[in-house]
């Protein structure tokens, strides 16, 4: 059975780090009462004529009790191009989790992601967990 991916045939060129700087732009908008909603989108300027990328990310919490917030988030990535190496790529990841408060300063998260659809991206499942300061 082979794994979905980049395949090692031709060597590690894939792998090879192709770095230029890069300016994002984004804009974010949200509404929080019970239900909060945050849609944010922005565009990722490379230089070097690396094609730049799209980026657009959704959330949605929900906080059934004080001291816990669920949240369902996607995450979508599309580059605008392709040409001097680079290929065309895009992939879209779902991620559910759970926060819960420990102390006003300190929350606890764990959850798990998955990319749900990709063109020439790896496809990525696994486990969450994040420790959050509130300052």
């Amino acid at each position: 059975m082979q794994s979905p991916g980049v395949s090692l045939n031709d060597g590690f060129g894939r792998f090879k780090p192709r770095r230029a700087g890069a300016i994002g732009v984004g804009l974010m908008a949200g509404e929080n009462i019970f239900i909060a909603g945050i849609a944010e989108a922005g565009y990722r300027f490379y230089g070097q004529n690396q094609p730049g990328e799209w980026h657009v990310d959704l959330t949605l919490g929900l906080r059934p009790t004080p001291r816990l917030l669920a949240l369902l988030q996607s995450f979508s990535t599309i580059s605008s191009g392709e040409g001097r190496g680079f290929i065309q790529s895009s992939w879209h990841k779902l991620q559910t989790s759970l926060v819960y408060e420990l102390s006003p300063a300190w929350s606890a998260q764990l959850g798990a992601f998955l990319t749900v659809v990709g063109v020439n991206a790896g496809r990525e499942f696994g486990p969450l967990g994040a420790l959050w300061y509130r300052f």
